[in-house]
């Protein structure tokens, strides 16, 4: 049985939103065959990838004006472009404009 009061003050810094994200991310884990170990892998590995680019600034949108944030792509299976040539892309943080451009050097700076 689960001591309700103990878990409510051991894990008080995340909200309620939080653990019913996480509860759906390990259903969703199990579900495909995964396993938190195989996160943790993917989290490590992503935030290597995007240590190599953390040197290149944010840039602000040709389209709207917004900023434009530069990611890693073609590193693991949930970033694939379908061109192998793509390294980075950059992206438009505006939700309504979203404009991307793809980078096939790693010190490009679009």
């Amino acid at each position: 049985m689960i001591d309700k009061k103990k878990f409510e003050k051991d894990l008080a810094v995340f909200s309620f939103r939080q653990h019913q994200d996480f509860l759906t991310y390990l259903i969703v884990l199990e579900k495909n065959g995964w396993t938190i170990e195989d996160a943790k892998v993917w989290i490590t590995n992503s935030q290597n990838a995007g240590e190599k680019l953390k040197a290149f600034p944010v840039k602000q949108c040709l389209v709207c004006g917004g900023a434009m944030q530069l990611f890693p792509v073609n590193t693991i299976s949930g970033d694939q472009t379908g061109d192998s040539q793509d390294v980075s892309v950059w992206l438009c943080r505006n939700n309504n404009c979203l404009e991307t451009i793809y980078n096939k050097k790693e010190n490009e700076n679009g």
